[in-house]
Order: structure tokens, then C-alpha cells, then sequence
């Protein structure tokens, strides 16, 4: 059974493996340590975490004892599927169990912390390993620097990059990707520039991913020719952008308000056999919207659902605020909810948008205001900024006033310097407003 079991986890079969398991207790054979970490590593290789957390609570309960291949690759399956708590829980069984955690060990926990809130754990872990005596190795180091792309902290990233040499471990590819995405957050893209070229010095080749990184970059800091070159650079290299790295190139189009290019990238997308996904097309989605081409927008989301694929929020708050009117926007409206995408805020605060564009005063304001308040949904300032100027030359502008006060009060919006200015013009047609009915009520 063993060596068949160890066949399955070799080809990666998982479920055959697993079979064999159940073939064995109904045969009367006991599985050994050994059976149970080949089928646990089977179910790593294919990500199935659930299955490999399964293996182990049975081993243990069958007093089987676990060794530290055992807890490791639990340990990898959790972290491959990003479940952090587990990984810990994991973590600290094994040293119940009595057994001293490894480099091994230690990288699989490094890895899974990564996802966890804000990262600290991944360098407190890190920091472990080191007080340990355990010598951290590249996949160390390249771990608890993803752990600072994810948190977007690339002066720590840096930090930890230059000093890997110091350690015995030459950074590679990956240690540079993690750092190039590590500048995203904050639109570091000269510095991600100054990463690729030391990269090059150091003979080290930007893979796929490193590109990627880049355009995002770019995305982020609305470069969109920047992001575009990167893609002509992939080329040139014999690198073939992905549908992530057409998908961050449209989304830089997109903030730079550029829906012709974004639709080039599109088609071109499709003429190099990559499959759009629901990112692809609302960012196409969105760069028509954003410049009022309607029209543009329409045809894509079609060419989006006879691609079999499905829309998200973000497909349907570009279409609504690009919509030509106000019945246009909630005829999306209705179509999104038909299609069982929920709405958010953003949705609410794109159809007042259009209510206003359209000429829409305070009824309809007040009406979707308490759409926002009756779906469970905090307003905003910018929804209290587009209801505030719906209200703005209403009738009864005092009425709508005090509602609009209310509902901020209730919600505790914090007010920016566009909200404050258009609710002190409320005020003053207010003021005006009363003064007119008290000079009536005097001439009569």
C-alpha cells in the first residue's frame, strides 16, 4: 500500500491516494506514519487543505503519531491556501507534540502569515527562526518580503533586500519582484525603475510577474503609456503578457481616462489567445463610462456577457454612471439585481450622480437615500455631497435642509471641504428662502 500510496502523491492524484487509505482500513491494515504523510503531501500538492487537515485529525485519532514531515506539510497546504490560523494552530500542535520546528517548518509559517493582519506575525515568526539558531535561507528572506509587498512597506522591504548578502543569501528574482510590488502603494515607481535596473547588474532576468508588478505601479500613478511601454518591453524580451498583466495595463487606461487604448488592449488580449476574466472587461467597462462613451460601454458589457463571463459590481456602477439618464441608470439598476449582483455604496452614489446629471431634485435624492439606509449601508460624503446638490434650487430647500442634517448626524459622515461647501450654499438658499416667506407673509 505504501509504495502505490507514494505513486498516487508522486502523480499527483490525491483522490486515489485517499482511496487507498479506505481500501486499507477495510482490509484491516493499519496505516503507518509513513502512509499518512505521503497521502498528506498528495493532498498538498494539489492545494486540497481541507482534506490534508482531514488525514491528520483521523491520524490522530487512530494514535498514530505525527512526525515533522507530517506537521510541514500541513503546514504548506495551509499556506498555500492562505489559511494563517491554521498554519499556527498547526504550529503549535507540533511543538505539543514535542517535536522542534525546522527551517522547513518555519518557512511554511513564515509564508502563511504573510496573509495575516498586516503582516506582523510573518516577521515576528522570522524573528524566531532566528533566535533559534536556525540560519534563514532565500525562502525565508523572499517570504517576509512578500509579507512587506502585501503591506505595501517598501522601505522595510528595502531594508531586508540589502541585507540579505549580510546573511549568506543572494537575492533573487523573486526577492526583487517582491520588492518592485512592495513600491505600488505608495506610486514609488522611479524607485521600482532603480530595483529593475539593479536586478539587470545583477544578472538576474524580470520574469512575467516582475512586468506585471510594473504596470500596476503605473496603474496606480495613472501612467498609462508608462504601463503600456512595459508591455511593448515584455515583448521585446520574449515575455508574454499575461491576462493579469493586460488587466493592470486596462486598468491604468482607465484612471487615465483613455477608453480607445483600453479597448486596443482588449482586442489584443483576445488576438493573443488569453481569456478575459470580469476584471478585464468592467476595467474596459469603466474607462468608457468614465468619459461619457455610453455607447462604448453598452457594447462591451455585451461583448462581456456573450463571453460567457459574469458581471460584477464594479461592470455595473461604470454602466450606471455612464448611463445617458436617469431611467437608463435604473434600468441597470434592475438588471444588476435581476443577475444577483448586490449593490454597494458605490452603486447608490453613481445612480445619485446621474440623478443630478439628469436634472433629478430632492425627491428622488431623499428616495435613494433611503435605499442606501434600508440595504444596510452607511452613506458617505460623497453620497451626502451628490444628495446635498440634488437639493440645492429645490422647493421646500429648508425641508430638505434639516432631512439632509438629520441623516448626517445619524450616519456620523465626516465631512470634507466639498461637502462642507455645498451644505453652506444649502444653508444660504435656506436663509433666502425663509426670508422670502416671511416678506410674503408680511404683504399679506
Amino acid at each position: 500500500y505504501s509504495t502505490v500510496i507514494s505513486c498516487c502523491e508522486k502523480l499527483g492524484d490525491w483522490k486515489t491516494a485517499l482511496l487507498l487509505m479506505e481500501r486499507m482500513a477495510e482490509d484491516g491494515v493499519q496505516p503507518n506514519t509513513i502512509c499518512y504523510n505521503t497521502c498528506i503531501s498528495a493532498c498538498e500538492r494539489e492545494g486540497k487543505w481541507k482534506e490534508a487537515l482531514r488525514l491528520l485529525k483521523r491520524m490522530m485519532r487512530s494514535r498514530v503519531r505525527p512526525d515533522i514531515i507530517t506537521f510541514n506539510a500541513a503546514m504548506n497546504v495551509a499556506a498555500k491556501a492562505k489559511q494563517y490560523k491554521l498554519a499556527l494552530s498547526l504550529f503549535g500542535r507540533m511543538q505539543m507534540y514535542g517535536i522542534t520546528p525546522d527551517i522547513i517548518s518555519y518557512n511554511c509559517i513564515i509564508t502563511a502569515c504573510r496573509h495575516g493582519p498586516g503582516g506582523q506575525r510573518a516577521r515576528e515568526m522570522f524573528n524566531e527562526l532566528i533566535s533559534n539558531g536556525i540560519k534563514p535561507d532565500i525562502i525565508s528572506f523572499n517570504a517576509l518580503l512578500n509579507s512587506y509587498e502585501i503591506d505595501g512597506d517598501w522601505q522595510s522591504a528595502l531594508e531586508v533586500l540589502y541585507a540579505m548578502p549580510s546573511s549568506g543569501v543572494t537575492p533573487d528574482h523573486v526577492s526583487y519582484t517582491s520588492c518592485i510590488g512592495a513600491c505600488r502603494r505608495d506610486g514609488q515607481w522611479r524607485r521600482a525603475l532603480t530595483l529593475l535596473d539593479e536586478m539587470r547588474a545583477q544578472n538576474l532576468r524580470p520574469t512575467v510577474t516582475t512586468y506585471t508588478s510594473l504596470i500596476s505601479l503605473f496603474q496606480k500613478s495613472s501612467k498609462w503609456r508608462e504601463a503600456l511601454a512595459i508591455l511593448d518591453l515584455m515583448r521585446a524580451e520574449n515575455l508574454l503578457p499575461n491576462i493579469v498583466s493586460y488587466n493592470a495595463a486596462i486598468s491604468a487606461c482607465h484612471r487615465a481616462s483613455q477608453p480607445d487604448a483600453a479597448l486596443a488592449l482588449l482586442d489584443e488580449a483576445v488576438a493573443a489567445n488569453l481569456v478575459p476574466n470580469t476584471k478585464t472587461f468592467s476595467a474596459a467597462i469603466s474607462a468608457c463610462a468614465r468619459t461619457g462613451r455610453h455607447d462604448d460601454a453598452a457594447a462591451t458589457f455585451s461583448r462581456m456577457l456573450d463571453a460567457n463571463v459574469p458581471p460584477d459590481t464594479i461592470a455595473y456602477n461604470a454602466l450606471i454612471l455612464g448611463a445617458p439618464n436617469y431611467a437608463a441608470a435604473r434600468a441597470t439598476l434592475g438588471e444588476m439585481r435581476d443577475h444577483g449582483v448586490c449593490p454597494d455604496l458605490v452603486t447608490y452614489n453613481s445612480l445619485l450622480a446621474v440623478a443630478r446629471r439628469s436634472g433629478m431634485k430632492w425627491p428622488t435624492a431623499a428616495a435613494i437615500l433611503d435605499e442606501i439606509a434600508a440595504a444596510g449601508l452607511r452613506a458617505d460624503a460623497v453620497t451626502f455631497t451628490s444628495a446635498a446638490q440634488a437639493a440645492t434650487g429645490s422647493y421646500e430647500v429648508g425641508v430638505a435642509l434639516m432631512a439632509l442634517e438629520r441623516r448626517m448626524r445619524e450616519s456620523d459622515v465626516v465631512q470634507d471641504l466639498k461637502l462642507r461647501n455645498v451644505m453652506e450654499e444649502l444653508r444660504r438658499e435656506a436663509r433666502a428662502e425663509a426670508r422670502r416667506a416671511e416678506e410674503e407673509a408680511v404683504r399679506r
